[in-house]
């Protein structure tokens, strides 16, 4: 290349730069939220294909079908990295394939998959102790995956998969029962010793929202976010909508205004729904009435030595609904909920309660794996007659739910009352 042609190509690419860059100015900050807008869309169109296409993957594996679902993660799925947005889809995959080849006893494909998995992510416990068990089930690994099983279990007693391989594991190393329950306590003991830090940190993260009658506006992101877990019917839209877009299932959803669950997700989406916060704000452009104040606390749970946990706090007159939000990442088994005042006690029936994110199992509320677990009191139901700001105690006994089975929270408490 010539010197003269070196200089035009130089001159070219110069003035390339610079009309993007002016390009840009005439853009502005005036158009940055269309630019955001095109972001948005791309970035939901880009999740909504690779969602219909997991739900389809992910119910075959559960119908026994394994080999489409195979065929797509060493194709269409190869690629996808830990990175990426679409991994959480991957990742669900992958564990629904362990779990199916497991339970067809396909230990090789298992640790083929397995392998691969921690290959993706190797900080992952899931797949960690799938590819122990694999070992374990192997014919000339047995020792090594046992070995394996029982050093990532001391390191991560809380894991339900890897706690589940290591029991079967010591299953089949201790036939006898009384060595096997002896083992199970030791564990137990084991276990509690190690978590007890943990859950007690958490029992400064209960939350509670203290809502009346009284309508203000909201103003930001969690006001707004508050005005959607005000309402049942929006906490359920969000839910339904926020499903979708992690590409859950959405079987447990009816069809409404004659629309399917999908349909109307994909209509809040259009309208720019990609948030809990952005759906708030526009369901409260059109029902404004409807907005309710809250008054957020974060409590600390005290436990006595009867499984008997407490939560203090005074509320006003116009206070009508608690809202109570345990602490995430624990999952709780509550048996019983009482409100004390100095006057009188209050037993209230979990059954009369309403709650968003939990389920009612066998007569006692439990947290689920979904994200803002929370449950209401209709506090003037038993409390009609607060002239002034009262002290109330809400209180509550609780099981944490594990690998090891339910453990009561006062086994992790010291606490003590009169």
């Amino acid at each position: 290349m010539s010197i003269a042609s070196a200089k035009i190509l130089g001159n070219g690419l110069l003035l390339v730069g610079a009309l993007l860059f002016i390009g840009l100015l005439l853009i502005g900050p005036r158009q940055i939220s269309l630019i955001d807008e095109w972001g948005d869309r791309w970035l939901i169109a880009y999740l909504e294909s690779h969602s219909n296409q997991f739900r389809v993957l992910i119910e075959s594996v559960r119908k026994g079908q394994t080999d489409q679902a195979i065929n797509d993660l060493q194709t269409k799925w190869q690629d996808v990295q830990k990175r990426d947005y679409i991994y959480r889809f991957k990742r669900l995959l992958l564990l629904a394939l362990a779990t199916e080849l497991h339970r067809q006893e396909r230990y090789q494909e298992l640790l083929y998959w397995s392998s691969e998995w921690m290959t993706l992510d190797g900080r992952d416990i899931d797949a960690v102790a799938f590819w122990h068990e694999a070992l374990y089930r192997s014919a000339d690994r047995k020792t090594e995956g046992f070995d394996g099983l029982h050093k990532a279990w001391n390191l991560f007693p809380d894991n339900v998969i890897l706690t589940r391989f290591f029991l079967l594991s010591l299953k089949d190393q201790l036939p006898s029962k009384k060595e096997m329950g002896a083992q199970i306590s030791q564990m137990r003991q084991s276990f509690i010793k190690e978590q007890t830090e943990t859950v007690l940190n958490k029992t400064h993260l209960w939350e509670i929202f203290l809502y009346s009658n009284k309508k203000d506006k909201p103003v930001n992101d969690q006001d707004f976010e508050n005005y959607v877990d005000s309402r049942r019917d929006l906490t359920q839209s969000w839910a339904l909508i926020n499903d979708y877009l992690s590409g859950g299932t959405l079987n447990q959803y009816p069809n409404q205004h004659g629309l399917t669950p999908a349909q109307q997700a994909k209509y809040w989406i259009k309208e720019g729904a990609s948030s809990k916060a952005l759906f708030g704000r526009l369901h409260f452009v059109t029902n404004d009435n409807a907005q309710r104040v809250s008054q957020k606390l974060r409590l600390v749970l005290v436990t006595d030595n009867k499984n008997w946990s407490r939560l203090f706090l005074q509320i006003t007159p116009d206070t009508d609904t608690l809202r109570i939000d345990p602490p995430a990442d624990l999952t709780l088994q509550i048996e019983k909920v009482r409100l004390r005042t100095d006057a009188a006690i209050y037993d209230i029936p979990l059954s009369q309660i309403e709650f968003n994110n939990m389920e009612l199992i066998d007569g006692s509320l439990r947290t689920t794996e979904n994200p803002d677990p929370h449950f209401f009191i209709q506090v003037k139901n038993y409390l009609e007659d607060i002239q002034i700001e009262e002290k109330i105690t809400l209180e509550l006994t609780a099981q944490l739910v594990t690998a090891m089975g339910n453990i009561a929270l006062a086994e992790f408490s010291s606490g003590s009352f009169d």
